[in-house]
């Protein structure tokens, strides 16, 4: 019978820190950004919202089907948690950082909107994989469910991490007092999410390479 040691539970659910800072990052700030740093529409964000959702319906079953035809000496859920997550965050960085595009150019709604959905297809490839992953662990379900659990508290503490921390982060990374972001300049923003944006995104390949690294 197939049982998980505490460290390996651990080390498996390491990975939904770095997997929730680019996930929090990407649903309760990139709104901010495009908006208010970027100077993009909020129309904008109706119209891509949708079809990026629309696209991840049919992306989602695609990523399934390929991890479940994996087959490497890593297993077929590991290689795609790490780099899933390394492309992953690369995405995220790109997303926070504007290359020099003119606000309200067409080339930087075209390079926001690609992202946008390449963010989603890059978050697949580590996410499904991940939890996919729990089943393989163990053969007694009062085992998998505990690893769940504890991937599932990891998956909280990512979120907390951004939620706390990316107000105060901006404003330092800016240059200004406060972590109200409603205050902040344009330049204010776009700095400070540009830096607050590689930390989380190294903090994602980090946690994933534990998660990948230290599971069987």
């Amino acid at each position: 019978m197939k049982k998980t040691g505490l460290g390996e539970k651990l080390g498996y659910g390491v990975g939904a820190v770095g997997l929730d800072l680019s996930y929090g990052m990407f649903y309760s700030y990139l709104s901010i950004f495009l908006t208010n740093a970027l100077g993009i529409s909020p129309a904008f964000l109706l119209i891509i919202t949708p079809l990026a959702r629309l696209w991840d319906g049919i992306n989602d079953p695609m990523m399934g089907m390929i991890v479940d035809r994996t087959k490497t000496k890593m297993g077929k859920y590991r290689p795609w948690i790490i780099t899933g997550a390394t492309i992953n965050a690369v995405v995220l960085c790109l997303l926070f950082n504007n290359p020099g595009f003119a606000p309200g150019s067409v080339s930087l709604y075209v390079y926001a909107a690609v992202l946008y959905v390449l963010w989603g297809m890059t978050n697949t490839l580590a996410d499904i994989p991940f939890w996919s992953m729990v089943p393989s662990f163990a053969s007694e379900e009062k085992d998998r469910n505990l690893v769940s659990t504890i991937a599932r508290a990891f998956s909280g503490l990512g979120q907390g991490i951004i939620s706390i921390f990316t107000p105060i982060a901006v404003a330092y990374f800016g240059g200004v007092a406060g972590s109200k972001l409603d205050s902040m300049t344009s330049d204010t923003l776009s700095k400070g999410f540009g830096k607050w944006s590689i930390i989380t995104a190294v903090g994602l390949i980090f946690f994933a390479a534990i998660s990948g690294l230290s599971t069987k």
